[in-house]
């Protein structure tokens, strides 16, 4: 009882943190049950392909193909679905969760973090060392559980605790854990010579599994969070304020650009840019310089050039003044819920000249 009980409680502690969400940028890397979007199909394709390596390795340890195919099938479905889950809880284990493993987010074609290709291997040999042990283990279930029952229930406890604490520290100390697994691996294959044919037969498998997304550099995917749309909220507000401040010196009018380049040139003396941004990154979407090679600009609506700004301060809904393309496309949230009504703003403006 005592020990049904302890591992229902591991089994709580595996899948309760499924509510928590990245205010910045949540990051998947891209594994065979956990692919970017536009890249379900791997997954679709993986599995299959992994259950029939595994089968492969337990007909050639002896195993009948009838055995040998049920239990592949048990093997990878199991150790798939928990190795998901781990890396499932590392990315949404709290509010600034680190890198993990999540389902079809957009792939990151323009980050240029320098450590997400150690991550994208790290995780990928974790999953090795989920899968390959795991067939081993049940094509040698009858050996491991002959008159050890009590020792595997305990077993299976503190496993379920282990892979808890792997979640949580894995992006930190990845290397202590693959160290752990792979010799724990060795263990088995040295014990039993045979469980080396599901190390060879899944290691390769799974490796030809990620060529997809080495060949297209889709190595890591996600989301933008909170975080990002409130600073892109804070570029669009800058242009817009200082839009406000030039049409307050010429007339009551915005200026008459047609293109983001006239429009700099017009509200450039007019711009109050914090100390820790520059010019250059001031038209740049942190969420379109994520997930784009080439991102596009915010751009400067040139429906509202040479308007009267009293007229648009009295909209209902404020104008938009400043576009993001991003924000158009479901990147990351609309930001007309972060600003101001012009109405409010011009006001503002109008006290700073006072």
């Amino acid at each position: 009882m005592r020990t049904r009980v302890l591992s229902l409680a591991a089994v709580a502690l595996l899948v309760m943190c499924g509510t928590v969400h990245a205010h910045g940028f949540a990051v998947y890397l891209s594994t065979p049950v956990s692919p970017p979007k536009g890249y379900q199909w791997v997954f679709y394709c993986s599995i299959p392909l992994l259950v029939a390596a595994a089968t492969l390795s337990m007909r050639l340890s002896g195993r009948r193909w009838r055995s040998a195919l049920w239990r592949s099938s048990v093997a990878v479905t199991m150790s798939a679905w928990l190795f998901y889950e781990v890396g499932r809880i590392a990315a949404e284990a709290n509010t600034g969760p680190p890198p993990g493993l999540g389902w079809a987010g957009r792939p990151f074609w323009g980050a240029k973090w320098n450590w997400i290709p150690e991550l994208f291997l790290s995780w990928n040999a974790l999953g090795v060392l989920f899968l390959a042990p795991s067939v081993a283990l049940l094509d040698s279930w009858e050996q491991v559980v002959r008159g050890r029952k009590r020792a595997l229930a305990i077993g299976i406890v503190l496993a379920f605790v282990y892979v808890h604490l792997l979640a949580w520290t894995f992006q930190g100390l990845w290397w202590l854990h693959l160290t752990v697994l792979a010799a724990a691996g060795a263990a088995l294959v040295i014990r039993r010579r045979k469980g080396a044919w599901p190390l060879l037969c899944v290691t390769v498998v799974y490796a030809a599994c990620l060529v997809p997304y080495l060949a297209s550099g889709a190595i890591a995917h996600g989301w933008a969070g909170g975080y990002v749309a409130s600073h892109c909220d804070d570029k669009i507000r800058l242009l817009r304020q200082a839009a406000i401040r030039y049409a307050l010196h010429h007339e009551g009018r915005l200026p008459s650009a047609k293109t983001n380049a006239e429009f700099l040139d017009a509200v450039r003396p007019y711009l109050k840019l914090p100390g820790d941004m520059d010019e250059k990154d001031l038209l740049v979407c942190r969420a379109g310089a994520a997930f784009e090679a080439h991102p596009e600009p915010l751009r400067w609506n040139a429906e509202f050039a040479g308007k009267s700004i009293a007229e648009l301060s009295k909209l209902e809904e404020p104008p938009r003044l400043i576009v993001c393309p991003y924000a158009l496309r479901g990147y990351h949230a609309d930001g007309r819920v972060f600003l101001q009504p012009t109405a409010e703003e011009y006001r503002e403006i109008l006290l700073e000249r006072e």
